[in-house]
């Protein structure tokens, strides 16, 4: 059987009817749409998430701030990693960041303590609905990287991947 795989987009769609060859939905597109739909339902990962970005944006905007978390992290003798702003068109964007945020947690909350007007940092329960999310998150991110895949057949690995044979 052949048939075109492509987003969920009405135009696109429309165009691959007018060739009459069948259409597949995108499996990852699919699951971006699902995941993104779901968190932004939920009042509470919503604030989470804009508390985020305003930490990231801090430090993004500021070369001194991303000195201050860089010493931070060679003083503590960890990585030196970036600090990741989400894509609000990629739900993984958001796993990344918070990740980010919570390798990275105790470097960043030392170097937002030494900032001129600091942004709110996260309280303990936040951290934990982060670890929460992440936690939640990684299997469609792990579904997401084996449907993104362009060596091999990914149509084939979408019944046993929502059903966890995988």
């Amino acid at each position: 059987m052949v048939a075109i795989v492509s987003d969920n987009a009405a135009n696109i769609k429309a165009a691959i009817e007018l060739l009459k060859i069948p259409h597949m939905p995108c499996a990852a597109h699919t699951l971006n749409l699902t995941v993104m739909d779901s968190m932004n339902k939920i009042k509470e990962v919503e604030v989470l998430l804009n508390k985020c970005r305003n930490i990231v944006a801090r430090f993004k905007r500021s070369t001194v701030a991303m000195d201050i978390l860089k010493a931070e992290q060679i003083n503590r003798q960890q990585p030196v990693l970036k600090i990741l702003q989400d894509v609000s068109t990629r739900w993984n964007s958001q796993y990344y960041m918070l990740q980010r945020i919570l390798e990275i947690k105790d470097s960043l909350l030392i170097a937002i303590t030494k900032l001129d007007d600091p942004p709110e940092f996260l309280t303990q329960d936040e951290n934990k609905l982060i670890q929460d999310l992440c936690n939640c998150l990684e299997p469609f991110e792990n579904a997401t990287q084996q449907l993104s895949g362009e060596l091999y057949v990914t149509s084939s690995l979408i019944i046993p991947l929502i059903t966890g044979n995988f």
